[in-house]
């Protein structure tokens, strides 16, 4: 059973109890350095922002999370016997590979799509996100990474996506990049 996040149950929260989880852990006690990281794996959002004001249908597509990624990363853990966190909701409800108050952490507009859910939010709606899915997130893997250096060895990331063939109409050339 993978090692979930705890859900932030305040009055002002944004997922609500049973939802599921911000992010899992699988494999948590591999014994390679490497961890892998799945920021865009899931297409779900939390019951509180609904459909987030855009066709239901959009979830199935490239801007709600990256096609295909979970599968791989869940290979590549098996085959390297590495840590793998998987995010749980839409990279739309915040971006877990962007910082927050960068311009692109909550898009307005993703691949000229306008994301109504995420226009004029308020500072505590912002703060929410954050604190709910974007820093236990960041913070839990901050602490494994801590836990293989503790144990002499030099922590690895890799961070796994996919990505569209198309792209604000220019037609990609890559089938694989590297960064």
């Amino acid at each position: 059973m993978p090692e979930t996040a705890e859900a932030n149950n305040s009055p002002a929260t944004l997922l609500m109890p049973g939802e599921p989880p911000a992010w899992e852990l699988h494999n948590a006690e591999g014994g390679s350095a490497l961890v892998i990281l799945c920021d865009h794996t899931r297409n779900r959002t939390p019951a509180t922002l609904g459909t987030m004001g855009i066709d239901e249908a959009l979830f199935e597509e490239h801007i709600a999370y990256d096609i295909g990624a979970e599968n791989t990363a869940r290979r590549l853990a098996m085959l390297f016997d590495a840590r793998l966190f998987i995010s749980g909701y839409s990279r739309l409800v915040i971006d877990l590979n962007r910082h927050p108050g960068d311009g692109s952490s909550i898009p307005e507009v993703s691949d000229e799509i306008d994301i109504p859910a995420n226009k004029s939010l308020t500072t505590e709606q912002i703060i929410s996100r954050e604190n709910e899915l974007f820093w236990p997130y960041h913070n839990r893997v901050t602490e494994e990474l801590g836990k293989i250096a503790a144990r002499g060895m030099t922590p690895v990331t890799l961070s796994l996506h996919s990505f569209t063939p198309v792209y604000r109409g220019y037609q990609r050339p890559w089938h694989i990049g590297v960064l």
